[in-house]
């Protein structure tokens, strides 16, 4: 996302972000917070919504980590 400021400022992940993330994120402005959570939050709510379910993620989730 472009700010004011002409940063690009993204994160991995707002629903684990890394430690990365965290850091890069508390070296923001509360402005740049604000309208970085702004532009998340309007990509979550443009998305189409899937019919997934919980248990269907979790399934999902669970073969992965015993595929190894």
């Amino acid at each position: 996302m472009s700010m004011s400021t002409n940063k690009q400022h993204t994160v991995s992940s707002f629903a684990a972000p890394t430690s990365r993330d965290l850091a890069g994120f508390e070296q923001l402005s509360p402005d740049e917070k604000r309208q970085l959570l702004a532009a998340e939050i309007g990509k979550g709510l443009e998305g189409t919504p899937r019919k997934v379910s919980a248990e269907d993620i979790i399934a999902a989730v669970r073969a992965r980590l015993t595929d190894d």
